[in-house]
């Protein structure tokens, strides 16, 4: 009784080859969220010290600052928005170079490399607003912000392992 396989050829091309299209399909799901949605893929990005959340959590641990936390968001919020245009543009050229009938290991390697630096350049770029804005508060602030942040278990990062 036959398998369907000529005897004496072996299936593991092909099982290589459909394990790697379904890890390049998942890099390009990814890819493809992270361009259209800002924050953590799995936790929302919320939580104290989580990217652009940060300063509106800190603005609920210390809201006798908000409106100065607020003018510290507003006074970066161009630069943040060119940064996230140019990660979203960086993702679109994966896209593209993964489709180019004449596809290039070298070319699909420097676009990611072009999504890490475009990531890397925001994320920057938050946590100065994160160092601007946790400056604003006064030293008895800071504290009662620290105290409320426990009370509240880490402010969410409990469910991640972290917390205070």
């Amino acid at each position: 009784m036959s398998n369907g396989s000529p005897p004496g050829k072996s299936n593991v091309a092909l099982i290589v080859s459909l394990c790697l299209n379904l890890v390049l399909v998942g890099v390009i799901v990814m890819g493809g969220f992270r361009a259209f949605h800002h924050g953590s893929m799995f936790w929302g990005g919320h939580g104290f010290g989580r990217g652009g959340s940060a300063p509106h959590a800190l603005m609920h641990l210390a809201p006798a600052e908000t409106d100065k936390i607020k003018a510290v968001v507003a006074a970066h919020n161009n630069r943040i928005d060119q940064l996230r245009n140019e990660a979203r543009e960086a993702r679109h050229d994966v896209l593209r170079v993964f489709a180019a009938a004449d596809f290039s290991r070298q070319a699909f390697d420097q676009s990611l490399e072009r999504v890490r630096g475009a990531d890397a350049a925001l994320e920057a770029e938050e946590l100065k607003i994160v160092s601007e804005s946790v400056a604003t508060l006064t030293p008895d602030e800071r504290r009662d912000a620290a105290e409320r942040a426990r009370a509240h278990r880490g402010f969410g990062m409990h469910r991640r392992g972290g917390g205070f």
